[in-house]
């Protein structure tokens, strides 16, 4: 018999916004969500760019959600970052799916 403490898995939720790190009203915003989620025993990944979002996606299968900022870079006006992104995300839930 298997003995020791249950520890169920706690949710993890990836937050991709650039502006995390940023002393500003966006960046004060976004580290309060994240402390908010943590006061509620989630688990938050930090990404700092689109390519650190790629970067947990492909390490981490235990993500179960995902918040990003839609603007990633002052040159994304129209978005391409953030879709190109979610089409990662997208493709990569597939593939862990059918692993």
């Amino acid at each position: 018999m298997l003995e020791g403490k249950f520890a169920p898995l706690r949710i993890r939720i990836l937050v991709i916004d650039d502006e995390l790190k940023q002393d500003s009203a966006e960046g004060h915003a976004v580290r309060a969500m994240v402390q908010g989620l943590e006061l509620r025993n989630l688990d938050v990944v930090k990404a700092y760019s689109a390519a650190d979002g790629m970067s947990a996606v492909s390490s981490d299968a235990a993500i179960h959600a995902v918040l990003m900022d839609w603007t990633l870079g002052d040159d994304d006006a129209n978005h391409k970052k953030g879709e190109a992104l979610l089409d990662y995300i997208a493709n990569a839930t597939i593939a862990y799916r059918s692993s």
